[in-house]
């Protein structure tokens, strides 16, 4: 079988690097995208994650064992978890940046549902947020999300079923459409 590959440019700096990477690794890249914009809460912060991310997954590529897309979600999250850390030390506090979504210009009622969403996701704790967008927004199954998070399979489920009541209260308080339960 034949690999495919792409160049693409990677800002490393005062320099820009062009390498070539598999199609396989840019399949993954909205998701990447959209799971580091949640952790980081700020679109400028999430594509340098990202970026951050694919140049540890190049220089890591052979060491891939097991499911791709599990790997590169979880070298973005240790990344994330590293950047975090540094910024906690060196920052006695950290401003929280707004998700991006400008309420002024919200003119249908899926709009609005969306920015509540969002709202309600912002005010859970990042163990239950991590773990309900990794379940319900990018579609990782339990023991991949433990793997992922190096947690145990029953913490991530209890996490999971206590993130989602409480975003199912905090959307009853903004007024949003209770979710039907299976």
């Amino acid at each position: 079988m034949t690999r495919r590959a792409t160049v693409v440019s990677i800002d490393k700096g005062r320099a820009t690097v062009k390498v070539s990477i598999d199609e396989s690794v840019l399949a993954h890249l909205d998701g990447l995208y959209r799971f580091a914009l949640r952790l980081t809460r700020d679109s400028a912060l999430a594509e340098d994650l990202v970026q951050d991310s694919l140049v540890r997954a190049l220089e890591q590529k052979d060491s891939v064992i097991g499911n791709l897309r599990s790997w590169l979600f979880q070298t973005l999250y240790h990344k994330f978890v590293d950047s975090y850390r540094r910024i906690h030390r060196m920052e006695q506090k950290v401003s929280e940046t707004n998700a991006g979504i400008s309420d002024s210009m919200q003119l249908t009622s899926d709009l609005v549902a969306v920015r509540d969403v969002r709202r309600a996701m912002e005010t859970l704790p990042e163990e239950l947020r991590l773990v309900v967008w990794l379940s319900d927004g990018e579609e990782f199954r339990l023991r991949e999300i433990a793997e992922m998070l190096g947690w145990p399979l029953g913490t991530v489920a209890s996490r999971l079923a206590r993130g989602r009541e409480e975003l199912r209260r905090s959307l009853a308080a903004y007024g949003a459409p209770r979710e039907k339960q299976a």
